[in-house]
């Protein structure tokens, strides 16, 4: 007497060990620690204002490399543009120097909040630009977040970049590039209202984001997780058939 050969017994006998198999290699993707942290960790920003005076129309823009997450030291933020019209209606901005704070305590940590703080000079806080921003012209900032021991799977996650002036105002807009990982660092680039930056207590440009980091999936643990896939369908299917 011949037994009747079951296909679909046979497909679940690999069915089954694949679903195991790829669901607890994504569970174990998803479930790895993350090692890198804030503290220590640099950044470098660029920021644009477009002024103006009558008819007159300039820039000025700060910028600084290898700036370092600490929440304790002022960092500088030299002058690197000064309005140029000829001649020059604007007051001079060659010998201002601007400074970058992180006011919210800073732990170690993998995740949370972080706050840049762009000042005007110690004597003149509130005003980054020391002249009038242009209102047709949107204010730019560049920052690119150098994470300090990420792993090779590993990578930042920003979200709600947003201006603190009291209140939390959005950007007209925002754009992430890079990958967010050590060889690929994450910048963010954000325009803002002149409006914005000029309401409240000065035309300070003070910036709140929350951080993350997160498991970069393996092509094999991308792989396992497909299979995984195959294997819930094909149980699926076989429960409906049955």
């Amino acid at each position: 007497m011949h037994r009747q050969y079951d296909g679909r017994a046979a497909s679940m006998l690999v069915l089954r060990p694949l679903t195991m198999v790829g669901v607890a290699a994504f569970a174990l993707a998803i479930a790895s620690d993350v090692s890198a942290g804030l503290i220590n960790s640099s950044y470098s920003l660029r920021l644009t204002g477009p002024v103006a005076d009558g008819a007159n129309t300039s820039t000025e823009q700060y910028s600084a490399t290898g700036l370092v997450f600490d929440a304790a030291v002022h960092k500088d933020l030299p002058n690197s543009i000064s309005p140029t019209p000829a001649p020059n209606p604007f007051t001079s901005t060659a010998s201002r120097v601007n400074r970058v704070v992180e006011p919210t305590p800073i732990s170690d940590t993998n995740s949370g909040i972080a706050t840049i703080w762009i000042k005007g000079p110690l004597n003149d806080p509130n005003n980054v630009f020391i002249n009038d921003l242009d209102p047709s012209q949107l204010v730019e900032l560049e920052l690119t977040l150098n994470w300090g021991g990420l792993l090779p799977l590993e990578r930042i996650v920003v979200s709600d970049f947003r201006l603190d002036k009291g209140i939390f105002l959005d950007p007209v807009s925002v754009a992430y590039s890079g990958l967010g990982t050590s060889a690929s660092p994450l910048t963010i680039l954000a325009q803002f209202d002149p409006a914005d930056v000029e309401s409240g207590a000065g035309n300070f440009v003070k910036v709140r984001f929350d951080f993350d980091t997160e498991i970069i999936p393996e092509p094999a643990s991308i792989a396992l997780a497909a299979l995984a896939c195959v294997g819930m369908v094909g149980l699926l299917g076989r429960r409906r058939n049955g």
